[in-house]
């Protein structure tokens, strides 16, 4: 199950740059449940975006960097806003209550 999520995502979005990639706007990802995406690979797949809003897990810090190592060396040049809002995953026995 946990390859066919991932595949979902990273399908619908290559779906997304292959049709609409050149005119494209605004991407807005808000994902709470499911494996988590490279963002590197927007920019790299849709270059001309002049929005990107992310709501949701990343993969982890270096995901980050390379992401705004892409926006910052140009290659989306037409890129204004940039909204990223990762969330981190609760950790096991959170809400677990407390052991006497």
């Amino acid at each position: 199950m946990k390859q066919r999520q991932d595949s979902d995502l990273s399908c619908f979005i290559r779906h997304i740059a292959y049709h609409f990639g050149n005119c494209l706007g605004i991407l807005s990802i808000h994902q709470w449940r499911f494996q988590t995406f490279p963002l590197r690979r927007v920019f790299e797949l849709m270059p001309f975006l002049v929005r990107f809003i992310y709501t949701g897990r990343v993969e982890d810090e270096v995901d980050l960097k390379r992401m705004l190592k892409i926006v910052a060396c140009g290659v989306c040049d037409t890129l204004r806003y940039l909204k990223d809002l990762p969330q981190q995953t609760p950790k096991k026995g959170l809400y677990a209550p407390d052991q006497p």
